[in-house]
């Protein structure tokens, strides 16, 4: 079984171990090199891992450069764990940067004309 509001996945069209995804990950971390989430706490920390900020699981599109973030291996993890157990639209991940601004990309501040923040 899924858990609610998730998609299920053929894994055959998984998208992680394709080239198309390989290229698009190497550009994301060229472009973006720095853990999104880190950044707004005013730490500079080296990303290795491109995110899907709404997962593929729940309908998240793999391709679109506007749902990639890049986030170093701590920030993901606690990412997908967090969703994992509470779900893209559970409860809101807490806490905020140095700005004042949410850490919850799903939080309205974090909205840009109808879409998601990268970070």
């Amino acid at each position: 079984s899924t858990p609610l509001g998730s998609v299920r996945i053929n894994m055959a069209k998984w998208p992680y171990n394709t080239r198309r995804w390989q290229r698009l990950r190497k550009v994301k971390l060229t472009q973006d090199p720095f853990c999104d989430s880190c950044l707004g706490l005013q730490i500079t920390k080296l990303a290795g891992h491109v995110d899907h900020i709404l997962a593929i699981r729940q309908g998240g599109d793999p391709w679109q450069w506007e749902n990639l973030r890049s986030l170093c291996h701590s920030c993901h993890t606690r990412k997908t764990s967090h969703v994992e157990v509470h779900g893209q639209d559970g409860v809101p991940m807490k806490g905020c940067d140095v700005n004042g601004m949410p850490l919850d990309p799903k939080h309205h501040w974090n909205q840009r004309k109808g879409k998601i923040a990268q970070g």
